[in-house]
């Protein structure tokens, strides 16, 4: 139950906007709301965000246990599957992003989706030099190396 208070100012709120529909439901305390947002998409992908694990994803332990020469070719294919996936399309490991229509929002989606199962950090200027999936994928495969290389003498 809302105050007079409240159900005034919401009678003042509505009448003054020009809209087919209007309506007031308090949602402080309201059990739908969560229920909602719960059983929601929007709702199920932020849940699985905070349920991330720390160390290496699936994907990386799987790319590890590669012969690194195909190291490229793996991370080629989880670069061509992002973008496809993106733009709702299938697309060419040697085109540029940018040809396909991949906007800085797209391109934002790709580098934290492709951060979160490399490891390895993604800056606007590499994709914007590395700027299709075959460079993008070597570039990752060297890093990823030199990581590898650099971990036994960091140990």
């Amino acid at each position: 139950m809302i105050t007079p208070e409240e159900g005034a100012y919401a009678f003042e709120t509505l009448v003054r906007h020009d809209r087919a529909y209007s309506g007031y439901i308090p949602i402080l305390g309201a059990p739908w709301l969560a229920d909602l947002v719960r059983r929601s998409p929007w709702g199920e992908m932020f849940a699985s965000t905070g349920q991330r694990s720390r160390g290496p994803s699936k994907f990386r332990m799987e790319l590890l246990s590669l012969p690194q020469d195909e190291w490229a070719g793996r991370l080629r294919r989880l670069l061509v599957e992002q973008a496809s996936v993106i733009l709702r399309r299938t697309i060419d490991a040697d085109r540029s992003f940018i040809e396909y229509g991949l906007d800085s929002l797209g391109m934002l989606e790709m580098r934290t989706h492709v951060e979160t199962e490399t490891g390895i950090r993604l800056t606007p200027k590499v994709i914007a030099t590395n700027n299709t999936a075959r460079a993008l994928a070597q570039y990752l495969a060297d890093t990823l190396a030199e990581e590898q290389a650099a971990a036994p003498a960091a140990s």
